[in-house]
């Protein structure tokens, strides 16, 4: 019998478990030699000294207790604003909505030197099996959005915490919290989020410089900068606030983001060819 998208995924983990145990491949040798190097300042036991009397374990749980902190005052996901958009598709069609080559192409372009997430499969892994991965992680992928059903384990997250300063002092001020998923979870997101942005890119402000590809805080600067001294060329004064807002990113309100794009009439169905897609049920369940 024909193996299913997620026994396919189990099969995928364990080969690689098995196979990045036994080889030696070239990124894992200079993530050894990053650690080799790595300044004491950097190491949990020098922040630990300062902070908890070296007790390594309680400053785990004051940097743990201070990250959910962040965001533990948000209201949950309202699962009821898109209880009306989980429709199921009758008509969904047989063919793929990933095709393999285009899989291929991002497991080959895989950077080798970030981190693997909490199912340990290595980046070199991916990129040099590539060619013989791409059906398989297709075949996940697909069927992931087809029964509108997020994999539990790419869900999941390994939070490390990144001193923005050396040494740093506090937990509060200096630390970043870096969440390292699936590498497989973030290209089924590319995906994803390749097809929202083609929707709402129309909407955007012309003078919208984040988060758009092929645009940065230079082409925002000089924008800026034109119209500051255009401004002084007509002897008008020029006033300028800046607003920063703290963990910007860390406190989204989920609801909100959904109620958004409904309001950017993202349709629930979203049709990419003559592929179709309900979008919603998938973002629910992720």
């Amino acid at each position: 019998m024909e193996a299913t998208g997620y026994e396919w995924c189990y099969i995928l983990l364990a080969w690689a478990q098995t196979v990045t145990g036994h080889l030696d491949g070239p990124c894992s040798r200079v993530c050894v030699d990053r650690r080799q190097r790595t300044p004491p300042s950097q190491q949990p036991s020098a922040l630990a000294n300062r902070l908890t009397d070296g007790d390594v374990s309680r400053l785990a749980d004051n940097i743990n207790n201070f990250f959910h902190s962040i965001s533990a005052d948000l209201p949950v996901f309202d699962h009821n604003c898109v209880a009306q958009l989980l429709y199921d598709i009758d008509d969904f069609p047989v063919d793929l909505v990933i095709e393999p080559c285009s899989v291929e192409y991002k497991l080959a372009n895989i950077n080798v030197c970030k981190s693997p997430g909490p199912d340990q499969t290595q980046n070199w892994f991916l990129r040099d099996f590539s060619v013989y991965l791409a059906e398989p992680v297709c075949c996940i992928f697909n069927t992931s959005l087809r029964t509108g059903i997020f994999p539990q384990l790419w869900k999941q997250a390994n939070v490390i915490p990144i001193p923005k300063v050396q040494p740093p002092g506090s937990i509060e001020s200096d630390l970043w919290a870096i969440s390292l998923t699936s590498t497989s979870s973030k290209i089924l997101e590319s995906y994803i989020g390749n097809w929202i942005m083609n929707c709402i890119l129309p909407t955007f402000d012309i003078k919208q410089f984040g988060a758009i590809r092929g645009r940065s805080t230079t082409h925002a600067l000089v924008d800026m900068l034109h119209i500051w001294h255009k401004a002084l060329d007509q002897s008008r004064l020029a006033r300028v606030m800046f607003v920063d807002f703290s963990k910007a990113f860390d406190r989204v309100d989920h609801t909100a983001v959904i109620n958004n794009l409904t309001e950017l009439a993202i349709p629930g169905l979203v049709v990419t060819g003559n592929q179709k897609l309900n979008l919603y049920k998938h973002i629910n369940s992720y």
